[in-house]
């Protein structure tokens, strides 16, 4: 292994411009040229820069300022990655320090690394069975490698997975749940049967009670309502008529009243008139509160909310005049409509909600159809649809994770809506390093998206579960996310006086000196 310091003037190097760079490796420093730098053989790591056009680096400067030589490097589209993993912006500083340039101003980053997509992985593990054809087999119990609080234990699969304590763990000795239990049980009636039985603690931050069951549940103690990072909407297929008109996308958005929706259908969640959670950090949620007070909040003007009457003037200026028979509406002209939703409790309930929304308000006849969450996925992928439903959940706290979706190249869009000048402000936003500037220009760019209307906002989820009252240190928060290593059971917990809060578990915390497990 080797620690870059500086680079020099190009030199010619396997008949190709390249420059020298200064090294300090195990014989003490010295001169290499750019090409002849690689990954050290058999090491975790590696510090190489392999062509000019990469920033100098030195391990000890400090990183109040840009690096000096070329533009910054890293956090790149993929497909615009070279083959050389060296060429990206991550370097070791040493055996406990991963220092990560970005390309440009990203507040999210350290949020984005808790998320499953940067969990470490050992490649001497992975590697092995990539080269026998079996990649599937490194995440078994007896094979998979992990540096979290907990191990796999047992995996019965479609029953059961069983964890025990990480003896590897720096902080091992501090857990007090030394054994858990995660139980895939597919009815939700079942589920509440082993929670009111005894045989379930916590119904999992994965779970969601079903809507009907909310009633006779809300003044338990049991119960546990925690607003989310999650937004639920219908997608809209734009390139199939007559939804390729804005005037039609709108006039169903419109016709859609997101109040009676939370309040009778689903009971839980907040109506959305836009896409980022209200509650979305990185300076969103103060922006939002801001422009509420100022009375120049985008998303609560009137023309967003539910108007009935607008989305016929709408249907009647794309050629679709809703008329009266009788005691119901009709829309002259107006195609079959198909709503695909994935099974599961309370997305049917929802459609029938909207479906008779828009007959009563529209005219418009509207047919359902649920489809495993597999086959639908196909279905979106392959663009058969009309109008699927569809949530997304935060992958990080910031409203980028929700409008990187509308980006005409995002694999995420599905709805066939492209739009260049909001590819561009999103691109303006994402590259101000004024925080408060940022956030303002990701909410202009969020209001020209909702103009599009490719996406018809429906709620704001919020997750419930239930969690008995010997588990402590359980914690709700936006993410939804639980970590099983602050928990534990209170045998005591009977024994309490009244508003007496239990003790707090502690945890040491990790440095050098607990050997960087």
């Amino acid at each position: 292994e080797v620690a870059l310091l500086a680079a020099g003037p190009p030199v010619a190097c396997n008949g190709a411009a390249d420059r020298w760079f200064e090294i300090e490796g195990p014989q003490g420093r010295g001169f290499l040229p750019g090409c002849l730098l690689g990954p050290a053989d058999d090491a975790a790591y590696a510090l190489v820069a392999p062509h000019a056009s990469l920033p100098t680096y030195d391990p000890a400067a400090p990183r109040s300022s840009p690096p000096s030589g070329g533009g910054v490097t890293g956090f790149v589209a993929a497909s615009e990655l070279v083959e050389d993993d060296a060429a990206v912006g991550v370097r070791a500083r040493d055996d406990l320090t991963l220092e990560v340039e970005l390309e440009q101003p990203t507040p999210y980053f350290t949020d984005l690394t808790s998320f499953v997509t940067l969990f470490p992985v050992r490649r001497d593990v992975i590697e092995p069975f990539e080269a026998r054809g079996e990649p599937e087999l490194w995440f078994r119990a007896e094979n998979i490698v992990v540096n979290g609080p907990y191990q796999l234990d047992e995996w019965k699969f479609r029953y059961e997975i069983t964890m025990k304590r990480n003896p590897a763990y720096w902080a091992h000795d501090a857990l007090r749940i030394h054994r858990i239990v995660w139980m895939e049980i597919a009815q939700y009636n079942a589920t509440l049967q082993l929670y009111k039985a005894g045989d379930l603690d916590y119904l999992g931050d994965n779970s969601e009670l079903p809507y009907d069951h909310l009633g006779w549940l809300s003044g338990k103690k049991d119960l546990r309502r925690i607003e989310y990072l999650s937004t639920v909407y219908y997608e809209v297929n734009t390139a199939k008529p007559p939804l390729d008109d804005a005037r039609v996308r709108w006039a169903l958005n419109l016709a859609v009243d997101k109040r009676e929706l939370v309040e009778k259908v689903t009971r839980v969640g907040k109506p959305a008139t836009h896409y980022v959670p209200d509650i979305t950090g990185s300076g969103y949620a103060e922006q939002a509160a801001e422009d509420r007070a100022r009375g120049a909040d985008p998303f609560a003007s009137p023309e967003v909310g539910h108007d009935p009457a607008r989305a016929r003037a709408l249907l009647a200026e794309a050629g679709y005049e809703v008329v009266r028979e009788g005691d119901e509406l009709r829309a002259k002209g107006f195609p079959p409509l198909e709503v695909l939703y994935n099974t599961g409790e309370g997305h049917g309930q929802v459609a029938v909600a909207i479906q008779d929304m828009w007959k009563r308000h529209l005219g418009i006849s509207a047919t359902l159809r649920n489809e495993e969450w597999r086959v639908m996925l196909k279905n979106l992928r392959d663009g058969n649809f009309q109008v699927i439903r569809l949530a997304w959940y935060a992958d990080y706290n910031h409203p980028q994770t929700w409008l990187g979706n509308f980006l005409s190249y995002s694999p995420n869009n599905r709805s066939g809506w492209a739009d260049a000048e909001f590819d561009e402000e999103l691109r303006r936003a994402a590259a101000i390093a004024d925080p408060r500037e940022s956030i303002r220009r990701f909410r202009a760019a969020e209001r020209r998206a909702l103009d599009g209307m490719c996406r018809i906002p429906l709620y704001f989820e919020e997750k419930t579960t239930l969690v008995k009252p010997w588990v402590r240190g359980y914690v709700p928060n936006a993410r939804n996310t639980q970590l099983v290593k602050w928990l534990w059971i209170d045998p005591d917990w009977q024994h309490r006086p009244a508003g007496e809060p239990p003790p707090v578990l502690e945890l040491p915390p990790p440095g050098r000196l607990a050997g960087g497990q």
